[in-house]
């Protein structure tokens, strides 16, 4: 997996069906081009660990729903960040 690019790398036969500004839109939220465009595809049963992502996000669903739990920086002292 590309985790650094993936969408130009393994889905371009999608790249149509992405509205043309979206990732001009990005750039405008962000103030920069986006250094990597990603797709990560689900299904009702999948779920993401915690874990902190190194890039700014813009997140998307396409059909169904997610639940993100967002926690201050300030509390980054009361988990417990292992390695693995």
């Amino acid at each position: 997996s590309h985790q650094n690019g993936s969408f130009a790398a393994e889905y371009e036969p999608l790249q149509p069906d992405v509205p043309p500004d979206l990732e001009q839109w990005g750039t405008e939220v962000f103030g920069v081009e986006p250094d990597a465009v990603n797709l990560w595809m689900g299904d009702d049963q999948a779920v993401s660990s915690m874990h902190k992502d190194h890039y700014e996000n813009l997140y998307a669903v396409v059909r169904g729903s997610k639940i993100f739990t967002l926690l201050p920086p300030w509390d980054y002292h009361f988990l417990s960040p292992e390695s693995y």
